[in-house]
């Protein structure tokens, strides 16, 4: 048996990725950029963005899996982008706070 697999970009990734920019807290120049580069990734809708073939023999199950490198390029917008919505220190903790877990609760006597 052949197992095969196929993924087209669709119009709710699309969403997805611009809801995602509007959460996103960038400056105007890094807003504009990634609104630009997803209005050209509207060019793919439609088109088969990602390819799996698997088969099982002799005990094994082997799987290939190939991306469309314009959509590596849409994945790694939208991880930018989520990881941009959340507050800069969650997302980075100060350096400043060099202060061991628990350190405030022990006597130094």
């Amino acid at each position: 048996m052949i197992l095969y697999f196929d993924q087209e970009l669709d119009e709710e990734t699309l969403d997805d990725a611009e809801d995602a920019l509007e959460l996103a807290v960038l400056e105007p120049e890094e807003y504009r950029e990634y609104a630009r580069r997803l209005g050209d990734l509207r060019a793919y809708l439609g088109f088969t963005n990602r390819l799996g073939v698997g088969f099982a023999t002799e005990g094994m199950f082997y799987w290939f899996d190939l991306e469309a490198p314009w959509y590596e390029e849409l994945a790694d917008m939208i991880e930018d982008l989520h990881m941009s919505s959340f507050p800069r220190s969650a997302a980075e903790p100060d350096e400043e706070d060099e202060d061991p877990p628990l350190g405030n609760f022990y006597s130094k006597n």
